[in-house]
């Protein structure tokens, strides 16, 4: 959690977690394909990760709180970490990009995440029926 996006995360750390995968699964880190996919999982649930790790911030009174008051998950990675991540959280540029996310989610009509239902299914209402275009 040095870095705050995945993206600035070094080719060298990601090529460690990559050979980690590879001792432990037989599976070839000369497949390009593959090794994007696993990039992208990576990816998806560093954003997860930190997502948890902002939502407990922003449960804290303040952020000096905050940083007293560290998750379990990052008691083990070294308080230094957390301490980063807090002031990442409380940077201008964050709550900027934080509060625009926010405004455009709640700006959508409906939920485009269905599963495996079509959405014109549901969009039907009865889910008797597709879009009529003309």
């Amino acid at each position: 959690m040095n870095m705050c996006y995945w993206w600035s995360i070094s080719p060298n750390e990601k090529k460690d977690l990559m050979d980690e995968i590879t001792t432990n699964f037989e599976i070839s880190s000369k497949d390009s394909r593959l090794a994007n996919y696993i990039n992208r999982l990576y990816n998806g649930r560093y954003r997860e990760f930190k997502a948890e790790l902002s939502a407990y911030y922003k449960l804290r009174k303040s952020h000096e709180d905050a940083i007293a008051n560290p998750p379990l998950e990052m008691i083990d990675r070294g308080l230094d970490q957390w301490v980063k991540l807090c002031n990442h959280f409380n940077s201008d540029k964050f709550k900027k990009a934080s509060s625009a996310n926010i405004e455009n989610r709640s700006k959508k009509k409906y939920n485009h995440r269905t599963g495996s239902r079509p959405l014109s299914y549901i969009v039907g209402g009865d889910g008797s029926g597709w879009f009529k275009f003309s």
